[in-house]
């Protein structure tokens, strides 16, 4: 089969001594390809969707995708970061209830993807240990109605819920320990 993949990315690094450091990049790119390359047969699935040929956007053809990570110290023992990631959705297929392909492949796009991540930590004295304890908040937008509350947000639960992920891989919340000693 053939296949095109295309992009061009324009980014963009702003710093200010330790204070503040953002990064900013977006990429425009186009990713074609025969939707039915050899590799595509060989899955879990007994039975595969095999239609006719067609050169359309790969299924991991992401025309837009946006990337901001900033880190800010508003003060001396306070650290805040954040992560955005925005990109178009991913292309499909429209199929009938016997698995046949409705109108032109890869023609329709999953909803836009959007991930915000966001934590803030601060450092304190312990003896002669500096530890930086804080929180952080993955996939801030995914969370569900019951997570919100019905009165507003409950951080109690949701503090909880940050800290059950945490606890099962206890590796993981020793990997983001971090101390500075002072000398």
């Amino acid at each position: 089969g053939r296949s095109i993949y295309r992009e061009i990315e324009v980014s963009g690094h702003y710093t200010r001594g330790n204070r503040v450091d953002l990064n900013l990049s977006y990429v425009r790119s186009v990713a074609r390809s025969d939707l039915n390359a050899f590799t595509t047969f060989y899955d879990a699935v007994l039975w595969p969707v095999v239609g006719e040929n067609a050169y359309a956007p790969a299924k991991t053809d992401v025309p837009h995708r946006l990337l901001a990570r900033g880190r800010a110290r508003p003060f001396r023992d306070w650290l805040v970061v954040g992560t955005l990631d925005w990109r178009s959705g991913l292309p499909y297929s429209v199929v009938n209830e016997w698995l046949d392909f409705v109108g032109p492949r890869n023609d329709r796009r999953f909803p836009t993807y959007v991930r915000v991540d966001t934590g803030a930590e601060h450092r304190f004295t312990v003896g002669k240990y500096r530890p930086w304890v804080g929180i952080r908040i993955e996939n801030v937008l995914a969370l569900r109605a019951r997570d919100l509350g019905t009165a507003g947000f409950d951080l109690v639960d949701l503090v909880v819920e940050v800290l059950q992920v945490r606890e099962v891989g206890g590796k993981e919340a020793l990997d983001r320990l971090r101390c500075d000693r002072l000398d």
